[in-house]
């Protein structure tokens, strides 16, 4: 079993190394007692006597139990179990599963992830789908749509004496603190070609990436059937990883005229949940967590309420910025980021 310990708020038991990016090797701990155990086997057993029926492959009860089985065939056995969401979870899966689409009720991925943030708001901790980079104690925060250029951000911050935190998810509190959620990253490989240089992440490195990236360049339709490259950025240049920060300065990315437009705590909280709803699993969007909460008697509106508190806290602690330039501009964006974390 391997045991991972998320800042002391989320402790996790998986049965799997690294089931998904936010269990990170940074996060592995000593045997430790669970909030969450995650088990993903060939096949399980689950009884279904006493669960109600609600679709042709969903059961629950409302003692705590959500359940979704499709044999094909009686081949490709997909099943997932989730069981007491507010005491000692339980989430239990096959392989096959695990890739589940949003039709056939959401990925096991974006479940376990989204019950971990579910846990995380219990303790007043919310996700920003962010980058985040420190130095002295002090932190920048970067959000936006994906393939906005967080990751192109962060290995230039981290190229100019920056420590890392993050560069997908950002775990933030209410009074500002920024929590470090190392996760792997895709990098387009238009991207890698045109803006990263040897120099940037060292010369193995950068061989070691450039094979695939040229030829999805050179082929295009190889989108259709393999994953841009997964990269962690510490690994690079063994960049420091600092565990908690204060935010400073909070910028959303975009790409075009270069613009830089101080924002208010109303309007940048608009956009934060807007950018968290397309680019992250939510636990309120969840099909499981969504018949859990159905079966339960549970406000799932709750849930956007926590979420918005939080996060208006969290953005009266810093500025907040709408930050837009080319990606193959972002050197005069670097140094006013410098100035505004070094900024009185």
């Amino acid at each position: 079993m391997y045991y991972y310990n998320i800042h002391e708020v989320v402790k996790i038991k998986s049965n799997i190394r690294g089931v998904l990016p936010a269990l990170h090797d940074y996060f592995l701990s000593d045997e430790l007692n669970p909030e969450l155990s995650i088990r993903i086997d060939k096949d399980f057993n689950f009884p279904k006597n006493g669960l109600e029926r609600h679709d042709r492959w969903f059961y629950g009860s409302d003692e705590g139990v959500v359940y979704y089985e499709d044999n094909l065939f009686h081949v490709l056995k997909d099943k997932v179990l989730l069981r007491n969401l507010d005491g000692v979870t339980e989430i239990q899966a096959t392989f096959t599963s695990l890739k589940l689409n949003r039709a056939s009720r959401g990925s096991v991925y974006d479940l376990i992830e989204t019950v971990i943030d579910y846990k995380l708001l219990n303790a007043g901790l919310t996700t920003i789908h962010s980058a985040g980079l420190a130095k002295n104690g002090s932190a920048i925060l970067l959000a936006g749509y994906p393939n906005i250029g967080k990751s192109l951000y962060t290995l230039h911050l981290l190229n100019t004496g920056f420590n890392y935190l993050c560069d997908d998810t950002g775990v933030i509190g209410k009074d500002g603190s920024i929590y470090a959620y190392p996760t792997y990253s895709s990098i387009g490989y238009h991207d890698f070609l045109k803006f990263i240089k040897p120099e940037d992440i060292g010369y193995m490195n950068y061989l070691r990436y450039l094979p695939k990236t040229w030829f999805m360049s050179k082929f295009k339709v190889m989108e259709k059937f393999f994953n841009y490259p997964e990269v962690f950025l510490p690994d690079f240049k063994n960049y420091k990883i600092d565990n908690r920060a204060k935010v400073k300065v909070i910028c959303l990315l975009g790409i075009g005229k270069k613009k830089i437009k101080e924002l208010n705590i109303d309007e940048a909280l608009r956009r934060i949940i807007i950018i968290n709803s397309y680019s992250m699993p939510r636990i309120d969007q969840n099909p499981v967590l969504q018949t859990y909460f159905y079966l339960n008697n549970m406000d799932l509106s709750m849930i956007k309420e926590k979420e918005r508190e939080i996060l208006k806290f969290f953005l009266s602690n810093c500025k907040c910025y709408e930050v837009v330039c080319e990606k193959d501009d972002v050197t005069d964006v670097i140094k006013w980021l410098e100035g505004e974390l070094n900024a009185d």
